[in-house]
């Protein structure tokens, strides 16, 4: 992770002094993870039950089985949804799923901390999953476009947007990319609902063992998506599209341009293309966040004064 600023002067240390410090690293992050899933609360008793379960279940995987620990929503007891509450929005989350994750920011807590929205703002959420930063947006943007083509997905996070009584979102059930049409959204089967996409081997350079299923789904294009809204200068654009970011940024050369921030999920050996495309674009990025081992960085991109 690391951010636009003054270089610092690193101090020499010890070969000794490094593991120490790399632990405590880990010790923080961890804790600021732990903080971020404890601002998450249940709606109702059972609700309640449930979700109290997985911290202690997934407490107990941590200590004695960590490498068959995945998340703690794959935990939730149950197969039905449970409500939950977080950052002034309520949402309902699927049980055994790595929406509890996705809601409550564990996973890219540095990304969450970016998006503040203000009052009157345009935010187009391309990937909008349940809707987490679509309804965090809700509250304050004048408009909030949420694109989402995994079909469970998108039912969520319709039911989502009623649950809250946001009448500033618009929810739509395809895919975006480089030209329009219709094309194959390859489906993960092994409940992690994060990582459909229009890539066939995303789910394999995952590293996800039990394959993938395939829907057939219309496809548009972002200039052409913000044209048919007649959208004229866009606050927030948050793209999050499992691989296939490049694709989608050469399809929005005109969104690009009247776009003020740009959040964006980058793949591995996609950073050069994606520099390209934004910079052509006058967007400079500004701070990136990375997970340990992840095949994946987001950036932060605002508009060069």
């Amino acid at each position: 992770m690391t951010e636009r600023g003054p270089r610092l002067q690193h101090l020499k240390q010890s070969p000794s002094a490094r593991p120490k410090q790399s632990q405590d690293k880990l010790r923080l992050r961890a804790l600021g993870q732990v903080d971020m899933y404890l601002r998450v609360y249940p709606v109702g008793i059972e609700n309640a039950f449930k979700l109290y379960f997985a911290y202690l279940a997934a407490l107990f995987m941590i200590l004695l089985f960590r490498r068959r620990f995945r998340s703690i929503g794959h935990m939730i007891p149950g197969a039905s949804k449970i409500t939950v509450r977080v950052s002034g929005i309520m949402a309902n989350i699927r049980p055994g799923t790595s929406d509890l994750g996705m809601l409550a920011s564990g996973l890219e807590p540095r990304t969450a901390s970016w998006f503040r929205v203000k009052r009157g703002d345009v935010v187009l959420d391309i990937g909008a999953h349940i809707g987490r930063y679509t309804l965090v947006a809700a509250r304050k943007a004048s408009i909030v476009v949420a694109v989402e083509p995994t079909p469970s997905n998108f039912s969520t996070l319709k039911e989502n947007v009623v649950l809250n009584g946001f009448d500033n979102v618009i929810s739509l059930p395809i895919a975006v990319s480089d030209r329009g049409g219709r094309s194959d959204l390859f489906i993960s089967q092994d409940r992690d609902s994060a990582i459909s996409s229009l890539e066939p081997n995303w789910s394999e350079k995952l590293s996800r063992t039990k394959g993938t299923k395939s829907v057939n789904v219309e496809c548009e294009t972002l200039d052409k998506l913000v044209t048919d809204l007649k959208l004229e200068v866009i606050n927030w654009l948050k793209i999050d599209v499992e691989g296939h970011e490049v694709p989608v940024l050469r399809g929005g050369e005109s969104t690009l341009k009247i776009t003020n921030n740009l959040i964006l999920e980058v793949t591995a050996g996609n950073e050069e293309l994606c520099r390209s495309e934004t910079s052509r674009a006058g967007l400079e990025l500004v701070s990136t966040e990375t997970r340990r081992g992840s095949l994946v960085s987001n950036w932060l991109l605002k508009r060069k004064l």
